[in-house]
């Protein structure tokens, strides 16, 4: 083998090397590099913010994605929140994933907030079935509803759970799930407490029809997800593919700059030997 053709095989191999650390790395050790937020998710984080503010806010979460990345982000919403010092309530309607967050409240929330104490700052309702009719007497008046949290200790023995009766005692919705025009009939966004939800790109559309009135800001996962993590400082799953992809770009970039100079410089050297 020549030693041209030797070496155009040890730059293949470097490329081909350099594309796959550079989606590696990041994976294992998240960079957070610049990246632009668009303003559907600046507007979800900026409304959380707002909410954070009110003395004693509390949040009402559906958490009942049970799929992938979808799931991962519903749970640092929470971390997010708890970390800001929003209180919350919580409930799902998927079986599948209660486990994962009956996991997070006895591993995870002791570290996300240390200072937060379950049934005072937090609770969670557990797993309930149904739909529509569901969704409305939660919302309606809780308390006719739900006599326990998911442990089955009885609510009034539970200060955070006792205090809230109905939509109207909370300062912040954030749906996580599928089917969210369930939900945009019973809790409407209002002027002091926005109504908001985690959505699929493909239910997007779906959306904004409801946006800005019924709803006051959505986040598009997976797409947005990444800007969700870098404006909260998160550093997740979707951060590290979005450092991944911008490192392959780049070096992308680069490899095809450096190729267009190497073949005007050979021009060059034709034309000067002619």
């Amino acid at each position: 083998m020549s030693s041209t053709r030797k070496l155009v095989t040890y730059v293949n191999f470097g490329i081909i090397l350099i594309n796959i650390l550079g989606q590696a790395f990041p994976m294992a050790f998240p960079l957070a590099l610049p990246m632009y937020v668009t303003p559907f998710s600046q507007e979800f984080y900026d409304y959380i913010i707002v909410a954070s503010e009110k003395p004693d806010a509390v949040a009402f979460l559906d958490l009942s994605y049970s799929i992938g990345l979808h799931t991962t982000t519903m749970f640092e919403i929470v971390q997010f929140i708890s970390g800001l010092g929003i209180k919350w309530v919580g409930y799902s309607a998927s079986a599948a994933v209660e486990a994962t967050i009956v996991n997070m409240i006895n591993v995870d929330m002791p570290n996300w907030a240390p200072n937060f104490v379950y049934g005072v700052d937090y609770a969670y309702y557990g797993f309930i079935p149904g739909t529509t009719d569901i969704k409305m007497n939660l919302l309606a008046n809780n308390q006719d509803l739900i006599a326990a949290d998911y442990l089955g200790t009885p609510r009034g023995q539970l200060p955070l759970l006792a205090r809230v009766h109905d939509r109207f005692d909370f300062d912040i919705f954030i749906n996580c799930m599928d089917g969210f025009s369930e939900w945009a009939k019973w809790w409407p966004s209002r002027p002091d407490a926005p109504s908001m939800v985690l959505i699929r790109s493909d239910s997007w559309p779906d959306f904004l029809t409801y946006y800005p009135v019924t709803f006051s800001a959505g986040l598009n996962a997976p797409t947005a997800v990444a800007e969700f993590e870098a404006l909260t400082g998160i550093a997740g799953v979707a951060v590290s593919y979005s450092d991944g992809l911008t490192i392959v770009l780049y070096w992308t970039v680069v490899i095809i700059i450096a190729e267009n100079i190497v073949r005007v410089l050979k021009i060059g050297q034709k034309v000067e030997a002619e």
